[in-house]
């Protein structure tokens, strides 16, 4: 029996044992979410600042797309390995509603890589997105 106890802690990871949430332990899990978080704020900015100049992209707006974009990867890579249903659904509003219609080409591999993560988040991700704009029209 010992033998056995043994084995399944060995295979058991000590945050599943106390039920401790990674993404608040982990000094690096909490710093890609800050990450992230920071870069949703600013691109939010700067989306609002391209809409209210009706002017076309210029090189500087694809850098900054290209900037958060890869702020994204690490927290896919995150999201995969440790599991936030509340970060991936901020997440995917994020790209849902921020990213400007110029730039949604640029951003679609990320949208589906994050979008196949957790089908149900994204089912209700996509209902919440298709109400909102059910309720523009």
């Amino acid at each position: 029996m010992l033998v056995l106890v043994l084995i399944a802690l060995r295979f058991c990871s000590p945050d599943d044992l106390h039920g401790a949430d990674p993404w608040k332990e982990q000094p690096i899990l909490r710093a890609i979410s800050l990450s992230v978080n920071t870069a949703m704020g600013e691109y939010e900015l700067w989306a609002e600042d391209l809409r209210k100049a009706k002017r076309k992209p210029t090189d500087s707006d694809r850098s900054m797309n290209v900037l958060v974009e890869t702020t994204f990867i690490p927290v896919q890579m995150a999201l995969e390995a440790h599991p936030n249903p509340l970060l991936l659904e901020q997440c995917l509003k994020f790209l849902g509603t921020t990213v400007p219609p110029e730039f949604e080409h640029f951003w679609r591999a990320r949208i589906l890589e994050m979008a196949d993560l957790d089908k149900a988040i994204t089912r209700r991700v996509n209902e919440l997105l298709k109400s909102k704009r059910a309720s523009k029209k």
